[in-house]
């Protein structure tokens, strides 16, 4: 599994802790485990859909343990049991095992995912390339974005613009991404938006445009036509160089 796939992998398994979680605890950040069993998580446990989440939870958890333990993130927790002593209890299992006496927040589990996926993105090397697009994912730039991309031995991860909203989760891409190629073609205001965010937290936006297309006007990220494949490719690599990130 390399860091692409425990991103995803990670992504997937806190999406299912907070909705197992939300589903077990009437407030979203209240307490989730107490020393007796609350009323939501007994009424939870008659939904069919708490018991899939549970399944799937417990079948993921030792994969998330070993990703944690990749990146040195402390998964466990230290409770006191009845006999006056500390136990050490692995903490992804408290999820799903009401076995402790104190009280623990639903934040606990997810800080500690989120602390892997940080190292994740974070961790030095090749790793994330990010490409920016409007709804057209099958455009002909894009395909063309991704097959250079990877011919640099880079991984891409593509991010698709609703025209509607931007999501945290396209935020944290670029906020952590390597790379930032932005096709500027797509006339949507939020590309904007995300051009100043990228450069608010140091990253460089690439603005790429297929020569004789109509394109968004942008005096802080000048926009660099091509017109073929083997032309974007080039561009990109000398990119990849100007940001000192192609060996």
């Amino acid at each position: 599994m390399d860091r692409i796939d425990e991103l995803e992998f990670l992504k997937e398994f806190k999406e299912k802790v907070d909705e197992y979680l939300f589903l077990g605890s009437a407030p979203s950040e209240g307490l989730v485990f107490t020393s007796n069993e609350s009323k939501q998580m007994r009424e939870a446990r008659k939904n069919p859909q708490f018991q899939k989440l549970y399944n799937s939870i417990r079948d993921m958890i030792p994969q998330s343990e070993k990703i944690l333990r990749k990146y040195d993130i402390d998964y466990t927790w230290f409770t006191p049991s009845q006999q006056q002593t500390i136990l050490k209890y692995p903490l992804l299992n408290l999820i799903l095992e009401n076995e402790t006496n104190m009280n623990i927040e639903k934040k606990v589990f997810l800080d500690r995912i989120n602390e892997a996926i940080d190292a994740i993105l974070t961790v030095s090397g090749k790793g994330v390339f990010l490409t920016c697009l409007s709804v057209k994912s099958d455009s002909e730039v894009t395909k063309a974005v991704i097959q250079a991309v990877q011919d640099y031995g880079l991984h891409p991860q593509e991010v698709n613009v609703d025209t509607m909203s931007i999501t945290n989760d396209i935020l944290e891409s670029v906020k952590f991404s390597e790379f930032f190629v932005v096709d500027v073609t797509y006339k949507d205001p939020l590309i904007y938006f995300l051009v100043g965010y990228a450069r608010g937290v140091g990253v460089t936006p690439f603005c790429i445009a297929k020569r004789g297309s109509s394109i968004i006007e942008m005096e802080s990220c000048p926009v660099t036509f091509f017109d073929s494949f083997y032309e974007l490719r080039r561009q990109l690599g000398e990119y990849l160089m100007r940001e000192n990130r192609l060996e």
